[in-house]
């Protein structure tokens, strides 16, 4: 499942990750807007809020109002209130740290796919679930490319993308 990596006119760069006193893993980075650096935040690793230095008190009200608006917020909100009635409407935090960990995960997942590639043939068909790869051990070649599609019809060679 694939999210939605935009917050209104913003978006996360620069994502770091780093682990706290307890190991786990925590992201800081940067909140473009348009393209411009406007803000960097940060997790806490003591269990505080998550920390935003905006350039500007304006801008932080404006991507607060955008983060409230992204569908990870909406979702949280209806569910909240379904379950409890009620529930604060500034999701800013939860909205960053859930895009911050899926960019890492895509990040991670991808590595991962560039090692098999260099050991196996991974091949993924359009009907496989998101992750799901076909692997066969053995070198690729692009000469295995025709005996590969009739062997397996439909499916993508992903040692192509990383060759």
């Amino acid at each position: 499942m694939s999210i939605e990596n935009k917050i209104g006119p913003y978006s996360l760069s620069g994502l770091k990750t780093f682990r706290d006193h307890d190991g786990r893993t925590c992201f800081q980075g940067n909140i473009l807007k348009n393209g411009k650096k406007v803000a960097e935040w940060s997790e806490d690793t003591w269990g505080g809020p998550m920390m935003f230095r905006f350039d500007a008190a304006s801008e932080q009200k404006a991507f607060l109002k955008e983060a409230n608006k992204h569908p990870i917020a909406v979702e949280y909100k209806a569910e909240m209130e379904k379950q409890l009635g009620s529930v604060t409407n500034c999701q800013a935090e939860l909205v960053v740290s859930t895009i911050a960990a899926e960019i890492d995960l895509e990040k991670r997942q991808k590595a991962q796919i560039k090692r098999w590639c260099k050991t196996k043939i991974v091949l993924r068909h359009p009907n496989d679930k998101e992750g799901e790869y076909l692997l066969i051990k053995g070198q690729y070649d692009s000469t295995m490319d025709a005996e590969l599609m009739k062997r397996y019809p439909g499916v993508e060679i992903i040692n192509k993308k990383f060759a």
